[in-house]
């Protein structure tokens, strides 16, 4: 999988059984009921010179209040969703070697923008290179006070498999994602995508689609895409050189690929 597992606990991330822990937190002016029951940290942070502006990362010791390798990264002041997602995202990318990584954002309300940014941010696409980069976590456990239900927890984890996908097709070298590739993987999507119609009516369209429609559908796009990418032959191009405007300065005609 090219992105982290995701779990919730609503245990102190100070007692986690991660490897090792991801705070995001706001400048120290603003963390100070954050990190009272972090003993040591706050003078931690202020020798190392943590700003906490938004997405900066830093690997702090506190022996004090944990054992465990800690981080924190920057959510900027005054934080809003997009700065926590973008932050936590930001840290679990810079925070590589260790499997399994516990993250809060303790000065924050709310779990869903740190379960985002993890997820999105520990994505990961290795498959074409000899050299394989720092591992990032492939389990990412989100603390917070109240428990998501589980719905919203595959809500996030649906979003991420999306991303995950996008992420993949654009990365993919062309010689191995040609046109009829994108559109068999496109079809497979189709076809086991676990989101159902909202009508009945939807649901009757979806259940009469088969195997050979799928077909039809990747052998139009792949058609398409080949009709698209058709160099015109010479005859062709002599014929479009006398309706197309000729440009003055190469005596080139000027041509549009659509």
């Amino acid at each position: 999988m090219s992105f982290p597992d995701l779990e919730f606990r609503t245990s102190p991330i100070r007692e986690s059984d991660a490897e090792a822990i991801l705070l995001a937190l706001p400048p120290l002016d603003d963390a100070a009921d954050a990190l009272a029951e972090w003993p040591g940290l706050h003078g931690a942070l202020e020798a190392v010179g943590f700003t906490g502006a938004r997405s900066s990362y830093l690997r702090v010791a506190a022996p004090e209040a944990t054992r465990l390798p800690l981080a924190v990264v920057g959510t900027g002041t005054s934080p809003g969703e997009q700065d926590v997602r973008a932050a936590v995202g930001a840290g679990v990318r810079s925070l590589t070697g260790f499997d399994t990584v516990a993250v809060a954002a303790p000065a924050f309300q709310g779990w869903r923008a740190v379960a985002e940014g993890a997820t999105l941010g520990g994505y990961r696409f290795d498959s074409y290179k000899s050299t394989p980069p720092p591992a990032r976590a492939a389990t990412v456990v989100v603390h917070g006070e109240t428990r998501p239900d589980r719905g919203e927890l595959e809500a996030v984890r649906a979003d991420a498999e999306a991303m995950a996908l996008v992420k993949d097709l654009s990365t993919m070298p062309a010689d191995r994602l040609g046109p009829a590739d994108f559109a068999d993987r496109a079809c497979r999507c189709l076809s086991t995508s676990s989101t159902r119609p909202t009508s009945k009516r939807a649901d009757s369209a979806a259940s009469s689609v088969s195997d050979a429609d799928h077909r039809g559908r990747r052998d139009s796009c792949v058609w398409t895409t080949r009709r698209r990418m058709r160099r015109p032959t010479s005859r062709s191009s002599a014929r479009a050189s006398r309706s197309t405007p000729v440009d003055s300065r190469s005596n080139h005609p000027l041509r549009w690929w659509g």
